[in-house]
């Protein structure tokens, strides 16, 4: 994940083990990479929707294959975020999860999909008081919800899982421009 190479940067606010952070005894670790709905990518009409799980490069790939013009504003800008070995494993939706966690930490994902007026779905765990002193194994209830991918307002709660997110079409004359400010050019 991102946060591993950016612990060194924010420390505990990641919550890693790496990062001095605790995972519970009873925390179950999935690989996002083996759930369908996680690495789905699709087009249509109305926009794109890309799963929890693509990289960073797919979500490029596919910003400048859909023929938006918003949208190759928005993949060139990307292609500006970290370096290419980094965009080639690490995911949008964790880069995300990431600026959720480490508020410090400025996500150019966020802001350019915020540019572009995309949406997250993401499922939430629901506790009530009896939940919240069981184990989390015993499956606990959760809801599907629709986020608006606005910075400062973007946040996640601890359980909450980013299942995909909606790209709309840019409206007719909308003008997408993305700049970034970086010591250098190349990353």
């Amino acid at each position: 994940t991102a946060s591993i190479g950016v612990a060194k940067y924010y420390g505990d606010a990641l919550g890693a083990p790496w990062a001095g952070g605790l995972l519970g005894r009873d925390a179950t670790l999935v690989s996002t990479k083996s759930v369908p709905e996680l690495v789905r990518v699709s087009t249509d009409a109305a926009g794109l929707r890309v799963g929890g799980a693509v990289t960073i490069d797919a979500l490029i790939e596919a910003l400048e294959a859909g023929g938006d013009d918003g949208w190759r504003a928005a993949a060139a800008h990307l292609r500006r975020v970290a370096n290419t070995q980094v965009r080639n494993s690490a995911t949008w939706a964790g880069n995300l999860a990431l600026s959720a966690k480490a508020p410090a930490f400025a996500s150019d994902v966020l802001c350019v999909l915020a540019a572009v007026g995309a949406e997250a779905t993401v499922s939430q765990r629901l506790a009530t008081a009896s939940e919240a002193s069981t184990s989390r194994r015993s499956g606990a209830r959760r809801e599907t919800v629709r986020v608006a991918l606005r910075p400062p307002d973007w946040s996640l709660s601890d359980g909450d899982v980013v299942i995909e997110a909606f790209v709309p079409r840019s409206p007719p004359g909308a003008v997408v421009r993305c700049d970034k400010v970086a010591p250098r050019h190349a990353n």
